[in-house]
């Protein structure tokens, strides 16, 4: 396969494309005569091109089989000026090239059917087929989660292990030492004695040098299985400098062995002499299957291949295998460092389980806060740093900082954070200089195959981290339904992954014990005063998007549709959160040249904080760095910058003026971190509450009161288990809200009944949030017992074990954040056993159904269509 680059800006051939292998090296460029046809195509957006070399060519020249591409709506247009110009347009069922992925046979339109397959192809595959299959990856990667070997971590970490963290960290460390090819690299010689070279069973490139080894891979258990524990194990035992006798890898059978003999004691000297009288035939076969693995026997001459592709194939393999370095720990003078990236709502997390499951010998540097140490030799002096996605992308361009460390080993947490590689997190996670790479999360494929290209990026698999690359060889032979694409998949992810589930069995018995995780849907109704406000925004809001769907114009004010909806969510926690008594304000759009006052400034910025979309319109990814329009709309930043720099300054959405300066962002938080800090804020909520009250507003919440009386019987259960000397300390809850106003609410009202409380959003400073966690999660008398948490920033990453009552005060669009958001308690170490929401909760089953088909990739007019759907549903319209 070869890469097909236009070049607009060509001193010598405005028309000019050139051809790149697979390693981004210049080749060549197509002829002129062909590129002035092709090229008015792509810049017009109407083609897409690839291209093959099918085989060697002379000193100047190559063939190439180009591939061309085209919306089907586009096809017909793009055939016909081709023809006209006299090119000849081949059935690529007969072309003999690798249009779907390497191999001849078919290719796909972008969006379009695929071509019929040639005799020779393995038949397609149905969609129920390919969706089935699919579904069935991690179930296979479950039952097959890489080698059933063990290791004992090392010293330093003082929190035992589970079998199944013994089986990852064993995996782990391989992973690391390892020197083998990475997948889908094969080594080759032409002829018998004749260089080595190694190819790429992707894209038939050869390579002269040894492809470098995939040192790292993907960790993707279930949500609550230790993936922190793991990795924190691995940094301590895969240290530099480490012996590889330090290395204990083990068995099942032969941890089984060592407890038995353990407990047999004097009986092993009786085992011993028994074992010594049995016929050594029979001794001899024992210790192969205890042993390792048995050598491979002698081949012998009906063995041995006849072919000569045959001998030329063993005879690479036996040269690679003499040529691969053993696998070995890291050296003692590299690099010592291990960077943890996370969001930072985990930051401190990662900082209290480092304290909690080690002796304290690890240096650890917590790298944030404006007065950070950016200097490069005084990070690489610790042994771990901890520091967050948003310090990456803004230290991407400096001449210090964490991007320029020569890292042992970066481990990006929560790593779907950087699945779109157009972002400048991902970008700075990519740059960063690093022996090993893990990416860690729970949800790898949350949407669709695209999800994955981000992480095989930042791994640096080649050639699968190069966008259109993972395209042609896995993304569209999977849409196409192609066997081949499903195999490939299959190949990637068992070897580059390991995955399990808390509801994974081993031998008939659960991975873990956890208690049962059970959910209670609890109905309020609203006071006659809410209800009525609830009916009047409802009725308004109606008659609002009815009149936008008439028009075809409510994609183009979505926002406001959205606004429109978020406020009766609100009226539903309390009437106080949503201003006015009816929606009508919001059809009244900033006026045409209307400047950005501080009062617009505000409220945009309050809409940004009320989470209204997840999607960009420009992407159709999940929004990084959101930012919104003077005429509300929202956009990643650096979508909506593209935009202006490169078409008109016009918003997407309803071509309203725009520009980069009265673009609105969610302004960050100073880092005040303080007790003092924190009370003075606390205080500053309560006499915004107090002051609610005083207005009429006072803490008429259903949900706050169903809520305390929840609270109220937990906390009778506790001083009735306390006085009849049942002990098991206070019976401890989160609660969960996306409003950061209504827990200011709900936090005056549990002061008010007495309780203690802490409290996690997304004005809680680093420092501040390790202080909390601390206190919540201690058993003092004096702890909190009700932790309230923005959901968005609380919701991954927690480990809240110390509570056993999970409390969400209103629904989300995506049902996995609540879910996460439940798996911040229900997790290991866990010992304790019709409104517009009701309508939201069905809308979160449909998204449910949706996320199960993960791998076929919406296009934008499904998703503009699913909008629309969405909102006619949450309206009954």
């Amino acid at each position: 396969m070869v890469t097909l680059i236009r070049e607009p800006d060509n001193p010598y051939d405005g028309w000019a494309i050139r051809v790149d292998n697979v390693r981004n090296v210049k080749v060549g460029h197509l002829p002129r005569v062909l590129v002035c046809h092709l090229s008015p195509l792509i810049d017009q957006g109407l083609l897409v091109l690839e291209g093959i070399v099918p085989r060697a060519g002379g000193a100047f020249k190559m063939p190439v089989q180009l591939w061309c591409f085209a919306e089907p709506q586009n096809r017909q247009r793009v055939v016909a000026r081709l023809r006209a110009a006299g090119k000849v347009l081949n059935d690529p069922a007969q072309a003999g090239g690798g249009g779907s992925g390497g191999r001849g046979g078919g290719a796909s339109g972008r969006g379009g059917a695929s071509t019929s397959a040639t005799a020779e192809a393995p038949a397609r595959l149905s969609a129920k087929q390919m969706e089935d299959s699919v579904d069935r990856l991690f179930d296979e990667l479950m039952a097959e989660s890489g080698p059933r070997q063990r290791l004992a971590a090392s010293p330093e970490v003082v929190t035992a292990l589970y079998p199944h963290q013994q089986e990852a960290l064993a995996w782990m460390v391989r992973r690391e030492n390892s020197n083998a090819l990475p997948p889908f690299w094969g080594p080759r010689v032409a002829d018998a004695g004749g260089r080595l070279t190694y190819v790429s069973q992707l894209t038939n490139f050869i390579s002269t040098s040894r492809p470098r080894a995939l040192k790292g891979g993907i960790l993707c258990d279930d949500m609550g299985l230790g993936k922190t524990l793991q990795v924190i194990a691995l940094t301590c035992t895969n240290a530099p400098g480490v012996q590889r006798r330090q290395l204990r890898f083990f068995t099942e059978g032969e941890a089984e062995a060592e407890a038995g003999l353990a407990r047999q004691g004097d009986d092993a000297a009786a085992e011993e002499e028994e074992q010594e009288e049995r016929p050594k035939k029979r001794q001899r076969k024992g210790k192969e299957k205890v042993g390792a693995k048995p050598a491979a026997k002698a081949a012998g001459p009906s063995q041995a291949p006849k072919t000569k592709a045959g001998k030329l194939a063993v005879e690479a393999a036996e040269r690679a295998v003499a040529e691969e370095v053993p696998a070995a720990p890291p050296a003692a003078s590299g690099p010592r460092g291990t960077l943890i990236v996370c969001p930072l709502s985990v930051m401190s997390n990662w900082q209290m389980q480092l304290e909690e499951h080690t002796q304290g010998k690890l240096s650890v540097c917590v790298y944030h806060g404006p007065d950070r140490d950016r200097r490069v030799a005084s990070l690489s002096s610790y042994d771990v740093v901890i520091t967050t996605y948003n310090i990456l992308a803004q230290e991407l361009s400096l001449q210090n900082g964490v991007c320029k460390v020569d890292w042992l080993r970066v481990c990006a947490d929560e790593a779907h954070t950087i699945k779109n590689t157009n972002t400048q997190m991902a970008r700075a996670a990519y740059a960063l200089r690093a022996e090993r790479r893990w990416a860690i999360t729970g949800t790898p494929l949350q949407n669709t195959l695209q999800d994955l290209h981000g992480i095989t990026r930042f791994l640096r698999l080649e050639p699968l981290d190069d966008r259109a690359l993972f395209v042609r060889t896995l993304e569209r032979p999977i849409k196409a339904r192609d066997p081949l694409g499903l195999k490939r998949l299959q190949v990637l992810m068992g070897t580059i992954a390991l995955r399990r589930t808390k509801a994974q069995q081993v031998n008939g018995r659960p991975l873990v014990a956890l208690p049962d995780k059970t959910v209670h849907q609890v109905a309020v109704q609203l006071d006659a005063a809410s209800r009525a406000k609830y009916e009047r925004w409802q009725a308004a809001g109606r008659a609002i998007v009815e009149r936008h769907l008439e028009e075809g114009t409510l994609l183009q004010n979505y926002t406001m549709v959205l606004e429109v909806l978020l406020r009766p969510r609100q009226i539903c926690c309390h009437a106080s959160l949503a201003p006015g008594e009816d929606p009508s304000f919001l059809a009244q759009q900033p006026a045409a040249g209307a400047k950005l006052t501080p009062e617009l400034a505000a409220q945009l910025v309050e809409l940004l904080r009320a989470g209204l979309d997840e999607e960009c319109p420009v992407c159709l990814s999940e929004l990084a760095q959101p930012c919104i329009t003077l005429c509300k709309h929202i956009f990643c930043k650096r979508c909506i910058q593209m935009v202006i720099n490169r078409d008109k300054a016009a918003c997407p959405m309803c071509r309203g003026a725009i520009s980069e300066k009265e673009l609105v962002e969610v302004p960050e938080e100073p880092e005040a971190g303080t007790q003092e800090a924190a009370a003075a804020a606390a205080a500053s909520r309560g006499g915004a509450a107090a002051a609610s009250a005083a207005g009429g507003g006072g803490f008429g919440s259903a949900k706050v009161a169903a809520l305390l009386e929840r609270l109220r019987q937990d906390a009778a259960a506790t001083a009735a288990g306390a006085a009849a000397g049942a002990g098991g300390g206070a019976v401890k809850s989160v609660v969960f809200s996306q409003f950061t106003s209504y827990l200011d609410l709900v936090e005056a009202a549990l002061a008010g009944e007495g309780f203690v409380t802490g409290r996690l959003d997304g004005k809680t400073s680093a420092k501040r949030r390790g202080e909390v966690l601390r206190a919540f999660q201690s058993s003092s008398a004096s702890s909190p017992t009700v932790l309230l948490v923005s959901l968005k920033a609380g919701g991954v990453g927690l480990n809240l074990t110390a509570a056993s009552r999970v409390h969400l005060l209103d629904p989300w669009w995506n049902p996995s954040v609540e879910e996460q958001a439940m798996d911040r308690v229900h997790r290991l170490g866990q010992t304790r056993a019709d409104s517009i929401e009701e309508r939201m909760l069905a809308l979160q089953e449909q998204k449910r159904d949706l996320m199960r088909v993960a791998f076929d990739r919406r296009k934008a007019e499904d998703i503009r269509q699913e909008r629309i759907n969405d909102v006619r549903m949450l309206m009954e319209l």
